[in-house]
């Protein structure tokens, strides 16, 4: 895929002043997706395709895999990509023609992944290098994308935008996810995130939650995280490290 260059409106991100401390929306599901990528695609790559028990719980993670990356791009494109044009026309075009080629891609692998899982022996075994070609072509092609919104449109978003603004903006995207792929995104989020991001993203996530859902989170936590990195946050939110 070709990436159309930015607008050139925009100045370089060598060239912004230092935003550090500003808020970040992109950090943590960017982060999130990176490490369910390359895990998706680790995994794919070691699967034996004459294992059906082995490989069934491989293609349940492709197809998570594909839905938590179409909510993404179908909230970037509600939330974020107008909020990006109100203050830049047009900077977001590139990066919304992506999406609906990732779109197109995301459907090829599911159709992909539904042949390795009805097939057997040769046919199966050709269908699974293919699946793992096709999560990889779309990793690097992401990859590559999240990079643009990630230096690019923060900039974009810093320059216009205060903290509260964005964070008033992520309030009103992460209320449309659905139940499930939230608790889906979770772990890959929480166990993507170094300790000062993770007790950030999550003492924020506790102002906004009933303590019951609260409650669920930490226990994801507990599981996903290793027990130094879990000692590590329990301190940081005064939970009981048991």
């Amino acid at each position: 895929m070709q990436h159309t260059p930015f607008a050139s409106a925009t100045p370089s991100p060598s060239t912004l002043p230092p935003a550090a401390g500003r808020y970040d929306l992109y950090q943590a599901i960017h982060k999130a997706l990176r490490r369910l990528y390359a895990d998706t695609l680790v995994r794919l790559g070691q699967a034996d395709p004459d294992d059906d028990a082995a490989l069934a719980p491989v293609l349940a993670q492709v197809r998570t895999l594909c839905a938590i990356c179409e909510v993404h791009y179908a909230d970037e494109d509600r939330f974020m990509h107008p909020a990006l044009e109100r203050v830049q026309p047009g900077c977001t075009a590139a990066i919304a023609v992506e999406h609906e080629t990732h779109r197109a891609t995301l459907d090829a692998v599911r159709e992909r992944a539904a042949v390795v899982e009805a097939s057997r022996g040769a046919t199966r075994r050709q269908a699974l290098n293919r699946l793992y070609q096709d999560v990889a072509v779309l990793m690097a092609e992401d990859l590559v994308h999240m990079r643009v919104e990630d230096e690019d449109f923060n900039a974009v978003l810093w320059r216009h935008y205060d903290d509260a603004a964005l964070q008033a903006l992520e309030g009103a995207l992460v209320a449309t996810i659905p139940p499930a792929v939230m608790m889906a995104t979770l772990p890959w989020m929480i166990g993507a995130l170094n300790a000062p991001e993770r007790a950030a993203f999550l003492g924020g996530a506790r102002q906004g939650m009933p303590p019951t859902v609260f409650e669920a989170v930490v226990a994801i936590a507990r599981q996903e995280l290793p027990p130094a990195e879990w000692l590590k946050l329990a301190a940081a939110l005064q939970l009981p490290p048991q």
